[in-house]
């Protein structure tokens, strides 16, 4: 019993030795606190003097000094001493002798170069020639190639219409190609009109038509009205009477073609069969087909060319 109430009695006197400590030292925390703000905002008098306070240097007695211009920064100049050049002696004026008298200028010749001294020529503002071109292309199992070689303008072909529309058209036609000759494009009621077209050149021999007046050709424009009956009816338009037992060779033609002129569209001067099929009714045809067709020329003189078909 007395040891418990000796270790409370301690306990006791350790809490009041504690908050005697605390305090004392919130006392002096508060001391110092207020002696800071005292000396924070604290108004000092200053009764001697009012404005503000100047303070001179480097003169003992305190008089002004004048505030010193900055000096001007030096130019730097060449060192090197200028040597004037020594004047001209004056020497004795020489005597100019007299020029040499020219020859006449028929006395030397010399040859010049056309290249040398090309003349002015009104040719020096035309367009640049175009270089030639070629056209390719096939049709109902031949081929052709074309080149115009151009002058001082853009040549091209603006119509073209095949060939082969005007060559021979066949001697005998199988009677299921008459019956298969459709519509024209078509149009209702036209194959009528085509038949009967066709029955103008031909007669019918049994299951077949052959030509009338001993195989005549027709005329070409003609020509051309059946072999498109015949092509829609599904006839074999690559292998054609004239192609057999023929063997027959390019046709090339030789030709030009005009200035625009007054009309303002080119044509055809001339046409020349440079070389031949080997059959005279085809080289006629191919160069009949080949008139039809149509160029521009945008230049102020004629233009060349080739043509050649193939079969």
């Amino acid at each position: 019993m007395t040891a418990v109430r000796d270790e409370w009695l301690r306990a006791r006197e350790r809490k009041r030795a504690a908050i005697a400590w605390s305090s004392s030292l919130g006392v002096y925390a508060l001391a110092l606190l207020i002696a800071l703000l005292t000396s924070l905002f604290g108004v000092k008098d200053l009764p001697d003097y009012s404005g503000p306070m100047v303070v001179r240097l480097g003169s003992p007695d305190g008089a002004d000094a004048s505030r010193p211009t900055p000096e001007p920064k030096a130019i730097p100049v060449d060192t090197q001493p200028t040597i004037n050049p020594p004047e001209p002696s004056i020497q004795p004026q020489a005597v100019a002798k007299p020029a040499p008298t020219a020859k006449p200028a028929t006395a030397v010749k010399t040859p010049v170069s056309e290249s040398a001294a090309p003349p002015v020529s009104s040719q020096a503002n035309t367009q640049p020639t175009q270089a030639p071109i070629t056209i390719r292309g096939t049709e109902s199992g031949n081929s052709y190639d074309m080149t115009l070689i151009s002058g001082d303008g853009v040549v091209s072909r603006s119509l073209y219409i095949p060939i082969w529309l005007y060559l021979p058209v066949p001697n005998e036609v199988a009677d299921s190609y008459f019956e298969a000759i459709p519509n024209e494009m078509g149009l209702a009621g036209t194959a009528a009109k085509r038949k009967e077209l066709f029955t103008s050149f031909y007669k019918q021999s049994g299951s077949t038509w052959i030509l009338k007046n001993n195989f005549k050709q027709p005329d070409y424009e003609s020509r051309r009205s059946l072999w498109v009956m015949l092509d829609d009816a599904g006839y074999d338009i690559e292998h054609p009477d004239y192609k057999t037992g023929n063997s027959l060779r390019p046709v090339e033609l030789l030709f030009t073609v005009s200035a625009p002129g007054t009309s303002g569209k080119p044509v055809l001067e001339e046409v020349h069969i440079q070389a031949k099929s080997g059959t005279p009714s085809i080289d006629a045809a191919v160069v009949y087909g080949f008139k039809k067709a149509e160029f521009s020329n945008s230049g102020t003189r004629s233009i060349s060319g080739r043509f050649t078909y193939r079969f």
